[in-house]
């Protein structure tokens, strides 16, 4: 009998473990819920590469200062045209630091940060398939793949043609 309790625990254990894993999230529960209220906010893309045999660098930046209500609104929207899995490292009890896209990463990646009072958010896409979230509800960040890999590159385009580039 303990060995069928035990047996049994284990499954269940297992099971709730991978429905966790793969029942995705949406933006809204990844995210700030509330963007009609947002206080601060940046947006900056960075796409990097090779022109010509010499590399290069290009950021653009949407900011508090330059960023109208719309602008959130948009960046908030297009987060949404995705669901995020949360990844199995989140298990783990103390907060992560680091991370790399390793062979993932394509010369691209977009950082959010929404700020309503006490409250904030910053979003991180390293590539298509991989982002980190850092709130502050938790030590370090939260891994999370997004089911949509164009969302990343909606967002590259938003943030470059409403965007500010850095020099």
């Amino acid at each position: 009998m303990k060995k069928r309790l035990l047996i049994g625990t284990v499954v269940a254990l297992v099971v709730c473990i991978l429905l966790w894993r793969f029942i995705p999230r949406s933006a809204k529960t990844v995210t700030l819920s509330d963007t009609s209220a947002v206080s601060s906010f940046t947006a900056i893309s960075m796409v990097g590469g090779n022109r010509g045999g010499e590399p290069y660098f290009d950021i653009y930046r949407i900011d508090s200062a330059n960023a109208t209500s719309e602008n959130i609104q948009e960046i908030a929207k297009i987060l949404k045209t995705s669901r995020y899995f949360p990844d199995f490292r989140n298990l783990i009890p103390w907060g992560i630091d680091s991370l790399s896209a390793g062979r993932n990463y394509d010369g691209r990646s977009v950082t959010v940060s929404f700020v309503n009072g006490e409250a904030y958010s910053s979003v991180t896409f390293h590539s298509p398939t991989l982002i980190t979230v850092d709130t502050q509800d938790t030590s370090g960040f939260r891994i999370y793949h997004p089911t949509n890999p164009k969302t990343l590159d909606k967002l590259v385009e938003y943030i470059e043609t409403h965007g500010v580039m850095q020099q």
